[in-house]
C-alpha cells in the first residue's frame, strides 16, 4: 500500500555532517501518496452496499475504510542523520542508523530496510520509485540504483539479430561489427559482379584478369597473349 510517487517533506535545513567527511543527510519524510485517500472513499461506498445486505452481521465493515485512511495519514518514514525510522499507525516505532543500515529490500508494492545482523522492517511511503529521493537525502548512504542503471545503458545499443533475437552491445562492439558486416557485403559483392562478367562471355572464348581483378576475354581461335610465341618456321617447313 506503499505511495509508487511518496511526498516528501524535506525540513528547513540540512543535518550537516561535513565535519566528520561525509556528504549531509537532508532531513526528509516519506508519506503514502494521499491519493490513498480516494481509495479509502470508494471503499466506505462499497461497504456502504455491503452492509445493507445485513447490517446486523455486517456493520464492523464501514469501519476498514476509516481505518485505512488512518493508516494513510499517521504512517510515514523519516531519514535524518541518525538514520532511517519508520512510524507505522499501527505498530510500534522501528528505526535503524546509518551504521547498522545493510541496504533497502523492494517487493511488490512495498519496501523494507534490513540490518546487518538480517532484521528487517518495513518502510511506510517508500517504493522502488523513491530511490532517487532515498539517494538525495541520505547524501549518498544509499545509492541511486536507477540513475547508475540509466547511465550504464547510455553506452549500450540493441542489436537485433537475423534470426530475431536481441543483443545488448557496446556502442563499440556494435560499431565493430556494423563495419565487418559491410566488409562482408563489399565483398560480395565483388564476387557477384565478376562471376556476372564470367556468366556474359560468349561460349568458347576465354579470359584472363587485369591486375584489378577484371576479366579480359578473346574470341575463339584469337591468339593468347599469355601464351608462349610459336615458330612459324618449323611449321613451314
Amino acid at each position: 500500500m506503499s505511495s509508487t510517487s511518496p511526498d516528501a517533506d524535506p525540513d528547513s535545513g540540512d543535518t550537516a555532517d561535513g565535519a566528520n567527511g561525509t556528504t549531509p543527510v537532508t532531513a526528509t519524510v516519506f508519506r503514502p501518496d494521499r491519493t490513498h485517500l480516494l481509495g479509502a472513499c470508494l471503499m466506505l461506498l462499497t461497504s456502504l452496499l455491503t452492509v445493507g445486505a445485513a447490517p446486523k452481521l455486517l456493520f464492523w465493515v464501514l469501519l476498514l475504510p476509516f481505518v485505512y485512511a488512518y493508516w494513510v495519514l499517521k504512517s510515514r518514514t523519516t531519514i535524518d542523520a541518525d538514520g532511517i525510522t519508520a512510524v507505522n499507525a499501527f505498530s510500534t516505532n522501528r528505526s535503524i542508523s546509518w551504521e547498522d543500515l545493510s541496504g533497502i529490500r523492494f517487493g511488490s508494492g512495498s519496501s523494507h530496510a534490513r540490518s546487518h545482523d538480517g532484521r528487517e522492517f518495513a518502510l511506510p511511503g517508500v517504493s522502488f520509485n523513491s530511490v532517487p529521493d532515498l539517494a538525495a537525502s541520505s547524501g549518498g548512504r544509499i545509492p541511486d540504483v536507477i540513475a547508475a542503471g540509466r547511465a550504464a545503458s547510455d553506452d549500450k545499443v540493441v542489436v537485433m539479430r537475423r534470426d530475431g533475437r536481441q543483443i545488448v552491445k557496446t556502442r563499440e562492439e556494435a560499431a565493430r561489427e556494423i563495419l565487418a558486416a559491410q566488409e562482408e557485403i563489399e565483398q560480395a559483392e565483388k564476387k557477384r559482379a565478376a562471376a556476372k562478367r564470367r556468366s556474359g562471355m560468349e561460349p568458347g572464348g576465354w579470359y584472363r584478369t587485369d591486375a584489378e581483378g577484371n576479366p579480359i576475354t578473346r574470341e575463339l581461335g584469337e591468339p593468347d597473349p599469355g601464351a608462349p610465341a610459336r615458330d612459324n618456321r618449323s611449321e613451314d617447313s
